[in-house]
């Protein structure tokens, strides 16, 4: 997706996705307050610092390139809103879009992009992690939440939100 954006970046609503299914509703949460607040949107994915956070990006259904992991991200981004769009009338991706990736860690750089845009508001998924792996790997939600000097949305995905009801059940 090449930059559509018409009008200035500040004022802006930047949402943060992985290109996971958990990143569907903060997407579509995001698209539809900028639509409706007629805010540009940014869509940001972070590919991860290999040396904090070793992965790989795999192209599905091509010979194995190497490729420079943001190249294949991009490419990932790109059929990832594509399938989305397809799939969820609802989303609105049109004028005003634009896509940004950036290498990194993932809290640190949506809250320096979020920094440099100039954006309003920042819009984040929560997969609803708690006890142990909440605390070894700790929750990129609450560290922006806490750390951004702009409001922040946290979209809670439908994991989270069984998790939710689980412990509802328990407690009552």
């Amino acid at each position: 997706m090449q930059k559509k954006t018409t009008r200035s970046k500040a004022g802006s609503i930047l949402v943060a996705i992985d290109l996971t299914k958990h990143s569907t509703e903060p997407l579509l949460f995001a698209s539809d307050l900028a639509s409706k607040l007629s805010k540009n949107l940014l869509i940001l994915h972070v590919v991860h610092d290999p040396e904090e956070s070793p992965g790989f990006y795999v192209p599905k259904g091509k010979k194995r390139i190497l490729k420079p992991m943001s190249k294949i991200a991009r490419e990932m981004l790109e059929k990832y809103l594509n399938k989305l769009g397809q799939s969820s009338p609802e989303l609105k991706l049109g004028k005003g879009i634009e896509t940004i990736i950036v290498e990194g860690i993932p809290e640190t750089k949506i809250l320096e992009v979020a920094n440099q845009n100039h954006v309003d508001m920042i819009v984040v998924g929560s997969h609803g992690r708690k006890g142990i792996s909440k605390l070894l790997l700790g929750s990129r939600a609450d560290h922006i939440v806490t750390h951004a000097l702009i409001p922040v949305v946290v979209v809670k995905t439908k994991k989270a939100k069984k998790l939710i009801m689980k412990k509802g059940e328990k407690d009552g």
